[in-house]
Formats: C-alpha cells, structure tokens, sequence
C-alpha cells in the first residue's frame, strides 16, 4: 500500500516501482471495485507517461486487471478515465508505443465484454475512414481494432473479417489501405489466423494489382508476415496462392509474386534444392522450380531480374 501511494503523490520517481510491484503480486481474489479505484489511477499514470516502458508495463498490467475483474460494470465508470490515454498512446510516432497501447485496449475490451465494446469499435472505424491520416494514426487504429477483434472469440473474428474483406477492397484507396493494416496485425495477434489463410491470402496478393502505391506496399507487407509466421506450418496455404499469382496479367503483381516466392522459399530453408525437401512434397517442389524458371524470361525484363 506504501508503494502506491508514493506512486500517486509522484508518479515520475515511484510509478514504474509500483506497476512492478503490481505484475509481481499474486491476487487470491477477484479485483472488485474500491480495489479499481486505487489501482486506475496508477494505470492511467502509466499510459500517460512519456516513456515506452511505462506505458508497456501499464498496458501489462491493464491485461491483469481486466482478467481478474469478475463483474465488467465496475469497470465502465474509468472508461471515461482511461480512453483519452489509450487514444493519445494509439497515435504515438513510436510502433513500440502503439503496440502496447493495442494490447491494452484488447485488453480492457475483453475485461468490459463485447456489448460494452460498441462505443470502441465505432470510434475505431471512423478513425479507419479518415482520409487525412498520418501514417502513425493509421497503422495505431489498425492494429487498436486487430487486438479487440482478435479477444472476443471465433464467432465474432467469423462476422468481423467479412467486413475487413469487404473494406479491403472499398473504392476509397484510403479505406481499402487502413483495412489491409488491420490485416497485418490480425496475422500476429490472432492465434488462430492461419485457418483463415485460404480465403484471405488470395485478397492479400490481389492488393498488389491496386493502382495506388500505399496499398501495394501494405499488401506486399501482409504476404510477407504471413510467410514469416506461417511459411513452415502451414506452406502449401502459401506456396498455391502465390504461384497462381506468379502468371497474374499485370507485371507488378508477377513481380511481386515473384520476390514473395523467393521469400518462402529461403523461409523453407531452401527446400526446393533439396533432393528430399522437408516441408514440402516434390511434386510441389518441381512446381516452384518451373515457375520460378519461366518467370526469367518473362516479357518484362524488370520481372525477369
């Protein structure tokens, strides 16, 4: 109790000692509400701090909290308290910062339950659909919306990832770019994203056709951190999109495809010049080969190199 209270009379020279102190302790029971009106004060001092560590070890400790707060109504009073600097963090220069701002707000999502979760969600998509956003804005309501999508179940990730898909490919090229985003974070946030690989790859590399360079470049970046995630687990939900894509009609997609191919196959520790690959067949093997060898004498010279 000491250790608290010296936090909140001055948070700049004992808040981080306290947060420790609170991840470190092992509560025997559930954190009901005259314990949230000590311990928000002390998170919400954390997430507004300046520094990344502080308002990782907060986003650490919002996750704790919420897991052992039984009843999500005693939370909907700080809603108000912890919002501005969940927001504030969200929209940092710094990706560590967005990062733990995410889980944080995953995590207060979970803790308050989804019906609670409206006003969040909401606000998220309008941020999604702002025309003039920094980049930084951009990439933190992407990946804000990736962690509250990726805590509320199969059946709520099934009905949201339609509309992700749907926005994906919007008219809007700025809408079409901030779904994709949100694309690559569910791809590490979301642990049972690689089920979803076979319908959702083939919308990835399409996005490397688009018109406007931004959603090329988001798109070529979900392909990549697929392949890195799931390259050796799951190498044939990548290896089968990616070759089909390799003899798409516009070069920059085959260009793409092209790097993307190399890309699998040095994750699968070259298997392909294996006499007996460990990942793949080899009859899927010789496919890569051959379509890695048309692919040099491709009309295009900057395909062929």
């Amino acid at each position: 109790m000491q250790t608290l209270v010296k936090a909140l009379s001055n948070p700049n020279e004992h808040l981080k000692d306290a947060m420790k102190v609170l991840l470190e302790t092992s509560f025997v029971h559930a954190i009901d509400a005259p314990s949230l009106s000590l311990l928000i004060p002390i998170l919400d001092s954390g997430l507004m701090m300046h520094d990344n560590e502080s308002k990782h070890l907060a986003s650490k400790l919002m996750g704790n909290i919420c897991n052992l707060t039984q009843d999500p109504s005693d939370l909907l009073p700080y809603i108000k308290i912890l919002m501005p600097a969940i927001k504030n963090s969200l929209f940092d220069s710094i990706p560590e910062i967005r990062a733990s701002a995410s889980k944080a707000l995953g995590s207060l999502s979970k803790g308050l339950g989804l019906e609670n979760s409206d006003d969040m969600l909401l606000w998220l998509h309008e941020v999604l659909h702002q025309k003039s956003l920094h980049s930084s804005e951009r990439s933190g309501a992407a990946q804000g919306f990736a962690e509250i999508v990726s805590v509320h179940g199969p059946k709520f990730f099934d009905e949201t990832i339609k509309v992700i898909v749907m926005k994906s490919q919007d008219q809007q090229s700025y809408i079409r770019e901030s779904y994709r985003s949100v694309m690559v974070f569910l791809a590490t946030c979301y642990d049972q994203f690689v089920k979803y690989l076979p319908k959702l790859l083939p919308i990835m590399i399409q996005g490397l056709s688009d018109e406007v360079e931004d959603v090329r470049k988001i798109s070529m970046r979900n392909v990549k951190i697929c392949i890195k995630l799931f390259g050796r687990i799951a190498p044939l939900q990548l290896v089968d999109p990616i070759m089909e894509m390799m003899f798409h009609k516009d070069f920059r997609v085959r260009q793409s495809s092209s790097v993307l191919m190399y890309q699998l196959v040095k994750e699968l520790e070259n298997d392909v010049i294996k006499l007996q690959p460990k990942y793949v067949s080899n009859e899927t093997k010789n496919d890569i080969l051959a379509c890695m060898f048309i692919l040099k004498y491709d009309i295009i010279e900057r395909v062929a190199t």
